[in-house]
């Protein structure tokens, strides 16, 4: 694999398959093979109950100035995460992140829409105001 030497900077991915058929590789099991990486996209962001405390348990050997999670699969808490960030991104670091929309036309599914919407930009706020007030 491309990842083992350990030299990835730059992560643009849209997902990889996982291991088993069928299956997505989470977004740990993506960010754990790139621990050399400043500069992590994931377009097809998979999340698992255990994604937060697995990354929190990671070692990322060089701080992140950009980490974008895009198409979030499941609603999250950006307790965890956030903490991964504060300890492994730099202080101006580009962080965005996006849920996947939902399909449908009728007014429930446009309203579920429009708060997925708000609250990815709420979380983005969240984790990049913090690492602003950083030292």
């Amino acid at each position: 694999m491309l990842t083992e030497a350990g030299t990835v900077e730059k992560l643009i991915i849209r997902g990889i398959c996982g291991k088993t058929p069928l299956s997505v590789a989470s977004v740990e099991d993506i960010i754990a093979q790139v621990p050399n990486a400043t500069y992590i996209r994931i377009f097809e962001s998979h999340f698992t109950p255990t994604t937060g405390a697995t990354l929190l348990s990671l070692k990322h050997n060089v701080k992140i100035s950009n980490f974008i999670l895009n198409n979030i699969s499941i609603p999250i808490t950006g307790n965890k995460l956030n903490a991964f960030l504060e300890r492994n991104a730099c202080r101006r670091c580009h962080v965005h992140y996006d849920f996947k929309l939902r399909n449908g036309d009728n007014d429930i599914t446009r309203e579920l829409n429009k708060h997925l919407n708000t609250f990815g930009w709420i979380l983005t706020d969240q984790i990049s105001s913090k690492l602003k007030c950083m030292k």
